[in-house]
């Protein structure tokens, strides 16, 4: 399959965003977060008298080369009494947060030049965690790569590190595109569409939808190839026939259709299809010789 080239300059500029966003740290008035987390605890208290359990969360930071980060701000806020901790990373790149009552947190994770990091966390005992935090450094670096393994054939390669970027952007169409691609390339008709619909919703009008009909009709004529070769004329007949609805001027596309078809000696079906394809390319001499062998055939006992 022919290498398409990644859709990268707008991801660059939604990165940058990104990276802009996660230095809007808020932090609120001293005052105001004692009082809030005092009331938090009292009405902790009183309204909820069964959360008195008690556990210990720690965490360890690196990059993704596994260097340690230190100072990384951490703010971890119960999601039933809104009661929060903050603390910052040690010189090991660690942060232990003691005696937190049992239940589902929400945990936020923010360092200068770094991606934030925002998930939930059910605690109910003791738990050891490492997190590892992502900066532009990576992001170009991974993107690179992406770009390089497509341009390879190492779609493997290149569908991994998309999976790891839309970890940290899962709403990035460029993204989702990349990884439609990568799973056209993998031949994995299921997938690829998946993510092309993705994209599309995620950015509506015609740019992706005409890119989601240039990945389907490759990857319907190197599936229906595919098929033929297997003499799996059946999966032929269909994956020929999606590729006529979304090339419909495509004479291979009626060629292979004509093909499968005759295979399976529907042979009014499999003319029509063939003139169509000499209708659409009239000088190609295969497509009248496969017409001729199929009238010759459907005049047979």
């Amino acid at each position: 399959m022919a290498a398409r080239s990644l859709d990268q300059t707008k991801f660059q500029a939604e990165i940058a965003g990104a990276s802009r966003r996660s230095k809007q740290v808020h932090s609120p008035d001293k005052a105001r977060g004692i009082l809030f987390a005092g009331l938090s605890m009292l009405l902790a208290g009183i309204i909820y008298p069964g959360l008195v359990s008690a556990a210990n969360l720690t965490i360890k930071f690196v990059d993704a080369d596994g260097k340690i980060l230190p100072k990384v701000n951490v703010r971890i806020t119960h999601l039933l009494t809104k009661h929060f901790e903050e603390e910052v990373s040690d010189g090991q790149g660690q942060v232990v947060l003691a005696g937190l009552t049992d239940g589902k947190y929400e945990l936020l994770v923010q360092l200068k030049n770094f991606f934030p990091i925002k998930e939930e966390i059910d605690l109910a005992a003791d738990q050891v965690l490492e997190r590892v935090m992502f900066n532009q450094k990576f992001v170009d670096k991974a993107n690179k790569e992406v770009a390089q393994a497509v341009e390879k054939g190492e779609y493997a390669k290149a569908a991994e590190t998309v999976q790891r970027l839309l970890k940290l952007f899962p709403n990035s169409a460029v993204l989702h595109y990349n990884m439609a691609i990568a799973q056209s390339g993998l031949l994995n008709e299921e997938k690829a569409t998946a993510e092309m619909d993705t994209a599309i919703r995620l950015e509506p009008g015609p740019k992706y939808q005409d890119r989601k009909k240039e990945i389907l009709r490759d990857l319907f004529r190197e599936l229906g190839q595919k098929a033929l070769n297997e003499h799996d004329f059946q999966r032929a007949t269909s994956l020929y026939q999606k590729l006529t609805e979304v090339d419909p001027q495509n004479a291979q596309a009626f060629y292979g259709l004509a093909l499968a078809l005759g295979h399976q000696q529907k042979y009014p079906d499999a003319l029509a299809a063939v003139n169509q394809a000499i209708k659409l390319a009239p000088s190609e001499q295969q497509f009248q010789k496969v017409k001729e062998m199929l009238e010759t055939n459907a005049k047979s006992p």
